[in-house]
């Protein structure tokens, strides 16, 4: 809005005694021949003198009372754009002292850079009447400081007479928005620099930042993707349970990570609170990972280990039918032969009546014998028939009695006596496996 001051004045001058003053000095009609008529000796006008004196005086007050208590700069300008008045308390701000510029055009004074805003808004000024503002730099003391201007037009009756220039350090601000926007660029950088997807969402699951990553996983860019929500990107399913995690973070206040599966990628995602000063959450950090070539790995690795399982099932299988096979020719062939020889062998010691050849029988016959108890002990390692016919209990224990006996070892059974229903190849490979450990213990 335009500054409208009345044309009186307001007592004394804006800086210091002598200097330019905030209006002009209403002046009374001039009578004819030049003369002014003399109202302060009449009694009702010498009253009405006093008490528009008093109010001036009070008016001039106030306004030096408010203008102390500024921090900003004010300068007045004329209609030509000449500085008519300063006033401020941080005079050390000022990049020449007032003597130097007031009665001075703003440009014999100000440096080219800061001609055509300074313009633009005076224009503003007297032709459309409105405030304008604007910032600028300067190097004042050896720094460089930053300045917002406010340039109000001054407005005397329907007459433009000038402007006022309100000039506020913002220095600070500037430096803080600079150091802003260099945490920003550090903190995109590093976000862009990872494949992963990472974005900070409120508490309804309105994005607030995500990098770029995360927005090209969901189709789209950084600008269309700020201020919607991230649950409207999923298919109704994946968005209902990813929201189900959202909302547990936000209820517990406590970090999540789970797995799961979008068409054909899957994801590692963690969600992490953000907690206000109150403990309440007020926003989550999402972080996701997509993993679909570990998933792939891990799923071919299951696959080979348990084909490699299978492979050891089937390497043992046909072991374990090696050995029945071969314990079938030991029983059903060598221990048949063996035991037809023992009793030919029997048949010619009591048809022979020559000592030296009974001796040599009787030698031959211990002969079978030992390859008799060797067979029988091979048949029953390689294929005990204990085993298929009473089972696995009894077949171990009687492992434990033939380790025994055989080799003197403490060996003990403990057994829970419930049934087990298994393979007789399983069956076979378990006793195998026991004997085995027996035998190296």
């Amino acid at each position: 809005m335009p500054t409208v001051l009345k044309k009186v004045s307001v007592g004394g001058p804006l800086l210091q005694d002598g200097g330019p003053t905030v209006g002009e000095k209403e002046q009374a009609p001039s009578q004819p021949g030049g003369s002014v008529p003399d109202i302060s000796m009449r009694p009702e006008g010498s009253a009405r003198c006093e008490q528009a004196s008093q109010g001036l005086n009070k008016t001039d007050d106030d306004a030096r009372a408010t203008l102390a208590s500024i921090t900003d700069l004010v300068f007045r300008f004329d209609s030509e754009g000449r500085f008519l008045a300063f006033y401020g308390n941080s005079a050390g701000d000022l990049l020449a002292p007032p003597e130097e510029f007031l009665g001075r055009h703003h440009n014999d004074v100000m440096p080219p850079e800061m001609h055509a805003p300074f313009a633009a808004a005076f224009l503003r000024n007297s032709e459309d009447r409105q405030t304008a503002e604007y910032e600028y730099s300067l190097p004042v003391r050896g720094e460089q400081r930053w300045y917002s201007v406010k340039l109000s037009p001054v407005i005397m009756g329907d007459e433009f007479r000038g402007s006022v220039a309100v000039v506020r350090d913002i220095t600070a601000k500037k430096q803080t928005e600079s150091a802003l926007r260099v945490s920003e660029a550090r903190q995109n950088a590093l976000l862009s620099a990872t494949t992963d997807f990472i974005c900070l969402l409120d508490r309804e699951g309105v994005f607030l930042a995500l990098n770029e990553p995360a927005a090209r996983s969901l189709g789209a860019n950084v600008e269309v993707l700020a201020g919607t929500c991230v649950f409207d990107w999923f298919s109704k399913a994946d968005a209902e349970s990813r929201r189900a995690r959202f909302d547990e973070v936000v209820r517990t206040g406590r970090a999540v990570q789970f797995e799961d599966r979008r068409g054909d990628r899957s994801f590692e995602s963690h969600f992490w609170p953000i907690h206000s000063r109150d403990g309440t959450v007020e926003a989550v950090a999402a972080y996701a990972r997509e993993i679909t070539d570990r998933k792939r790995a891990e799923e071919d690795r299951d696959g080979y280990q348990a084909r490699l399982r299978q492979l050891i099932v089937e390497l043992s299988l046909a072991r374990e039918r090696e050995r029945s096979q071969l314990a079938d020719v030991l029983h059903d062939s060598v221990l048949q032969l063996l035991a037809t020889a023992a009793l030919k062998l029997d048949s010619l010691q009591v048809a022979t009546s020559d000592g030296d050849v009974a001796a040599r029988l009787d030698e031959i016959g211990d002969h079978l014998s030992e390859a008799g108890r060797i067979a029988r002990s091979l048949t029953a390692n390689l294929c005990p028939r204990v085993l298929y016919r009473q089972g696995l209990g009894p077949a171990i224990e009687h492992l434990v009695r033939h380790f025994s006996d055989e080799h003197g070892l403490d060996v003990r059974l403990m057994d829970d006596g419930e049934p087990r229903l298994l393979d007789e190849a399983v069956l076979g490979i378990l006793y195998t496996s026991i004997g085995n450990s027996c035998a190296t213990s």
